[in-house]
Order: structure tokens, then C-alpha cells, then sequence
């Protein structure tokens, strides 16, 4: 079974106050309750934070979830298992 969560992001009133952690942490949860075996994700690769972000959460690059859409999008594949 597959799920998909797409355009997930804060708004800048609320950056810096660890509602993203609070997200990615949220998804992770809801994924074990429903016995996901993994999550993947993708970011934009300019995206550095979230990237530090999920790394610090697990995930680890996985080059077979890139999307190549240049010039104008380019998004690295993450995943982490569950």
C-alpha cells in the first residue's frame, strides 16, 4: 500500500520554530501506525535545511527517487525504513 503526502512546507511567520521537526516526526509516527516498511521523500537539492533536516531524522539520499525536471526543477530522493 502506498500513500502520498505531497508540497508539504511552513510558512515563514512560523520558521525557527520546530514545526517542521514536528511534521517530518507526525508523518513518521502516522507511517509506523499504518506499518509502512519505509518513507520516501524529495527535496529541491538548493533546499540544504531540509536536507540537514532529514538526515538529522534518518533518511539518507536515494539516488532512484531523483526527479530531473531541468532546467527548471531538480529534486533529490530520500528514504529511510521504518
Amino acid at each position: 500500500m502506498a500513500r502520498a503526502l505531497r508540497d508539504l512546507g511552513v510558512g515563514s511567520v512560523v520558521e525557527g520554530q520546530g514545526l517542521s521537526v514536528q511534521l517530518v516526526l507526525e508523518a513518521n509516527s502516522i507511517a509506523r501506525d499504518w506499518r509502512f516498511s519505509a518513507m520516501c521523500l524529495s527535496i529541491r537539492r538548493e533546499a540544504e535545511g531540509f536536507l540537514r533536516l532529514y538526515e538529522k531524522h534518518g533518511y539518507v539520499r536515494d539516488a532512484a527517487g531523483d526527479l530531473d525536471l531541468l532546467p527548471e526543477i531538480f529534486l533529490l530522493g530520500f528514504s529511510k525504513p521504518l
